[in-house]
């Protein structure tokens, strides 16, 4: 890739979910596990987060390693994150199940020791986590202490969710908040289950 207009087409085309230009784009020579200058992140990483489950494919076919290692610096807010992984950011679990079939370590971990399963736990996301689960996530993974943050298991993740929606439904939001504390507690109940049969 000659410069960083394409390059940012390369980014851009994953994240649009076009299998086809990012074909063309890796048939002229990109490295599928291109790191974006401005902010760290990787091709798999935009389709991962955008749902892109087209783009994930082609990308993985054309050689972009599931596991590749990176940091994340948001221009947003300033966000620093160190050492994830694009299963970390899945939207759904067809593309969670087409990265690890690809080889996707389930329990990586990010420098503050967050996994997959801590992250999708933590979004509410059941079938996300029902698929790193059967993967052999492991439900007792525990994040690493840090100054002022208390390290958490993927349950304790969420039941502060649960915790948290708990504290903040009123007539405004009641059906809206129910619907996402049902999710959470499917969720609290396939980690238990999970964490009964280590």
């Amino acid at each position: 890739m000659k410069n960083s207009a394409e390059s940012e087409s390369f980014f851009q085309a994953a994240a649009r979910n076009d299998s086809v230009a990012i074909g063309k784009i890796l048939a002229a020579g990109a490295n599928p596990d291109a790191v974006s200058e401005l902010c760290g992140h990787t091709p798999l990483y935009n389709a991962c987060i955008s749902g892109a489950a087209d783009s994930v494919k082609a990308l993985l076919a054309g050689g972009a390693d599931p596991n590749f290692v990176f940091s994340y610096y948001s221009p947003v807010d300033g966000r620093l994150e160190k050492d994830i992984v694009a299963l970390m950011f899945v939207r759904t679990a067809e593309i969670a199940k087409q990265l690890i079939a690809a080889g996707a370590n389930v329990n990586a971990a990010d420098a503050n020791g967050t996994t997959p399963l801590m992250r999708a736990a933590f979004k509410g996301s059941v079938e996300i986590v029902r698929t790193l689960l059967e993967a052999g996530a492991s439900p007792s993974a525990r994040q690493v202490r840090r100054p002022r943050k208390k390290p958490h298991t993927a349950r304790e993740l969420t039941e502060s969710k649960i915790q948290f929606w708990n504290e903040h439904i009123d007539e405004s939001n009641r059906s809206r908040v129910e619907e996402r504390l049902l999710q959470y507690k499917e969720v609290q109940q396939l980690l238990l289950k999970a964490e009964n049969n280590v």
